[in-house]
């Protein structure tokens, strides 16, 4: 727990983003007011904001077109794929390229090993598990059959 320096509120460290490897003093929240506030007095700023953020997704699709040694233009179907959305849940925006680890170990992807694109949890999800096909599908087992005992568990 943290205590935010411009609101007062104590609240989880999660609450808080990151400065390096410190949490910052005010809470996202009260980030998100102070740049919305900020933005609406100086419209100007905020044309520039907009874009710095261009320029960055620029140097990002660099970045992607490097370390996943594709062809812009299959980059751009990849990411377009599926309305841009995660190609497991659906839900979210994917953000990020998913490829084969056991074909490329090290940092930078051969290509041929790419999968798709995920959002942040699912790229997670699928790292944590170690692209283990066997883990998941006992994972889904132990949900499905975890449920009923939940659901039917009794009330005290």
């Amino acid at each position: 727990m943290k205590r935010c320096t411009r609101c007062g509120e104590t609240k989880p460290l999660d609450d808080f983003g990151r400065k390096g490897d410190r949490r910052r003093s005010h809470c996202k929240t009260c980030v998100a007011a102070y740049y919305r506030d900020y933005f609406a007095r100086n419209p100007g700023k905020y044309a520039e904001h907009k874009a710095r953020v261009a320029a960055n997704r620029q140097r990002l699709m660099n970045n992607r077109v490097w370390r996943f040694n594709l062809p812009r233009e299959t980059l751009e179907t990849i990411l377009s794929a599926r309305d841009g959305m995660c190609w497991i849940c659906g839900e979210s925006p994917g953000t990020h390229i998913d490829h084969d680890h056991a074909c490329c170990p090290g940092t930078r992807s051969c290509g041929a090993c790419v999968r798709g694109v995920l959002c942040q949890p699912c790229n997670l999800g699928l790292g944590f598990f170690r692209d283990r096909t066997d883990v998941l599908l006992r994972a889904v087992d132990y949900l499905r059959s975890a449920r009923p005992r939940i659901e039917g568990g009794s009330s005290d």
